[in-house]
């Protein structure tokens, strides 16, 4: 599996973390899937509404507008993302939160070092392989 990301998004995404910081950061990735890759069309920065520097909970009336967007664009919600205060891999409680939502792809920013991580959870856990177009 492969996502991949425009420079602007990834610059989206990393501002929003930037400016967050030290709070963890949350938001939707909206797009497609088409065999093993996963487009990014829109990067939708969420409130996290836990206020936390080592947990987060999308908005829900930002994950509404973003379900809403995907569904007049023709997109869905191929993913999320969020930032961690230590390195881009998935924690216990991500991993939890992520058999909720199989077939997804989580993206993870650390803050240490703005590297970038991206899992997703079908059968198992599973790298994804990030492409910055």
């Amino acid at each position: 599996m492969k996502i991949l990301l425009r420079r602007k998004d990834l610059k989206k995404m990393l501002d929003h973390t930037k400016k967050i910081s030290p709070k963890e950061a949350c938001g939707i990735i909206l797009g497609t899937f088409e065999g093993d890759f996963a487009t990014v069309e829109r990067i939708k920065n969420t409130r996290n509404v836990l206020n936390s520097s080592v947990r987060f909970q999308i908005h829900p009336e930002d994950f509404i507008n973003a379900l809403n967007e995907a569904e007049r664009m023709g997109w869905e919600v191929i993913g999320f993302y969020h930032s961690h205060p230590a390195k881009a891999c998935p924690s216990a409680v991500d991993e939890r939160f992520m058999r909720l939502w199989p077939d997804k792809i989580w993206v993870i920013v650390s803050l240490i070092d703005h590297s970038l991580g991206a899992y997703i959870f079908g059968e198992k856990m599973e790298e994804v392989e990030i492409e910055i177009i």
